[in-house]
């Protein structure tokens, strides 16, 4: 009976460690998946200082292509107010609405969605960039 009863404290205890490995394993996983980022940051910045700089050029561009695209969306609304006034003049003289001028219109109101998107598209980038280099100078950082 004494080498049942030391079987079970012997299973017990098994049972026990394999439990805490488990618990274990997954801060294992994230320190091994952590090195292995820092590993990645070293080989294509190797300092904190390099990935800093790179950040920003990269969200100088960013910034440099979101104004360029303001530009944009402040012509388009200039022609659509120029061609809304072409509208109204016909609509006040009672005439029909020329085709071209509707297919302007439309193009218009396509262009100035398009560039609204593609903004905010940029403005997702620059946080999105902004936080990626702030985890990468980070880890850096903790290696230096």
């Amino acid at each position: 009976m004494k080498k049942r009863g030391e079987n079970i404290e012997n299973f017990d205890k098994i049972k026990k460690t394999a439990a805490e490995d488990l618990k274990n394993a997954a801060k294992r996983q994230a320190q091994a998946r952590e090195k292995i980022e820092v590993e990645k940051a070293k080989r294509a910045f190797g300092n904190s200082q390099v990935a800093a700089e790179k950040k920003e050029a990269i969200l100088i561009k960013i910034t440099q292509l979101v104004d360029r695209q303001n530009l944009e969306l402040k012509a388009a609304y200039q022609d659509l107010e120029k061609l809304k006034q072409q509208e109204f003049f016909f609509i006040s003289k009672n005439k029909p609405i020329p085709i071209d001028l509707k297919q302007q219109l439309t193009y218009n109101a396509k262009r100035i969605h398009d560039i609204k998107t593609k903004n905010q598209s940029l403005q997702s980038e620059y946080r999105n960039t902004q936080a990626e280099y702030d985890i990468i100078i980070k880890r850096l950082k903790n290696t230096e």
